[in-house]
């Protein structure tokens, strides 16, 4: 008697890699972003259309300036290749210095927008500081690239909780933002870009090769039962 065996073989295939990008520019329902000011302490400015950062030898007072960004789930895991945080100043004032810097670094505690002020303001880490310059009399759009903190968020989303800018401290410094509760300049709201690659997905059949291999077994077998 003959033995027939049928081997069905099930191929896999990974899906490749691609990049993907998206830009979050929330708005004033979903927008998370305020300023706190020392020289009043314990008022919190969420909900405010405009925020600033000063920071003044000569006056004697600083404001720092926070916001976050939801991230959305394709981008938990990913690969980021490169992030870019944009926001649009319509006042800069570098008093006697014609030109300034401007921090930014990783948030590492809570804070509520509505409620947050300089008083309880949250912990930040200077291990990912950024900085840029500012001349006095500049307007328009401010880039920081900031990859290497929306990595560490896509890695840990639990520990997503947004930046904070302050100025360089000179005699006087001061810059003036649009916030993303801005109904005036909605285009000019805080933006986020993102290029990323999408976190690998779990390897699936390909049905194409099933069928293929069903019907080549089933071919095989009718023929060794004519022989």
């Amino acid at each position: 008697m003959n033995k027939l065996f049928l081997i069905l073989v099930c191929m896999t295939i990974t899906p490749g890699a691609f990049a993907a990008s998206v830009t979050l520019q929330p708005g004033v329902t979903d927008g998370i972003d305020t300023y706190v000011h020392s020289n009043h302490p314990a008022q919190p400015y969420g909900g405010n259309s405009n925020f600033y950062i000063v920071n003044s030898t000569s006056a004697g007072y600083m404001s720092r300036m926070l916001l976050t960004f939801g991230l959305p789930s394709n981008i938990i895991n990913a690969a980021i290749q490169s992030a870019t945080l944009t926001m649009y100043t319509y006042n800069c004032d570098t008093g006697s210095d014609a030109s300034a810097l401007i921090y930014l670094n990783r948030v590492t505690s809570s804070w509520d927008e509505m409620t947050v002020s300089w008083n309880t303001q949250p912990a930040f880490d200077t291990a990912y500081q950024k900085s840029i310059s500012v001349n006095d009399g500049q307007t328009g759009w401010l880039s920081f690239s900031i990859t290497d903190i929306v990595q560490f968020w896509a890695s840990n989303p639990a520990q997503n909780y947004g930046v904070v800018l302050e100025a360089e401290q000179l005699p006087y410094n001061f810059q003036m933002f649009y916030s993303s509760e801005n109904t005036s300049y909605p285009l000019l709201r805080p933006m986020l870009t993102i290029e990323y690659e999408p976190a690998a997905q779990p390897a699936v059949p390909e049905l194409a090769s099933l069928f293929l291999l069903s019907f080549a077994g089933i071919g095989l077998l009718f023929r060794k039962m004519r022989g």
